[in-house]
Parts: C-alpha cells; structure tokens; sequence
C-alpha cells in the first residue's frame, strides 16, 4: 500500500476523533460556563444578604447610603 493510500484510509479516523474532541472541548467550555454562573450568583446572593447586615456606621464607611444598600439588597441574584 502507497503512503497516499495510507493517508486516505487514515483520514476519516482522525476527522472522527478530531470531530469528537471538538465536542469534547465544547461539552466542557459549556458546563465550565454553566458551573461559573452558578458560583456567581451564589457569591452575588451572599454578599448581598452581608450587605442587607450592615450598620449605618460600615455602610457610611464604604461611602453606600441605606437607600442604596437595601436598594442592592432586593435584586434578586441574577441581576448584576
């Protein structure tokens, strides 16, 4: 068997595994995303409840009104 006729026997294998890697690849970007979400909104969810705790004095020192805090407070966690 010729080199060329090697190659062209080759060729649908690596386009499957190469194909099938692509998918692999996408399948771990999406649940990486989807896992990446998720941990945001828990980390938005908790600060925002630390937020709703603060006193007037903290919130004063980090220049947020209670208006604003409270205001902050209310979104629900998928909102930025």
């Amino acid at each position: 068997m010729s080199s060329t006729q090697c190659q062209t026997l080759q060729s649908p294998i690596t386009s499957f595994r190469e194909h099938r890697l692509g998918f692999a690849g996408s399948l771990k970007q999406a649940v990486a995303t989807v896992f990446g979400a998720a941990f945001l909104w828990q980390e938005r969810a908790a600060q925002r409840a630390h937020l709703a705790t603060l006193g007037d004095h903290m919130l004063k020192d980090i220049g947020v009104t209670r208006v604003e805090a409270d205001q902050e407070a209310a979104k629900p966690f998928w909102r930025p």
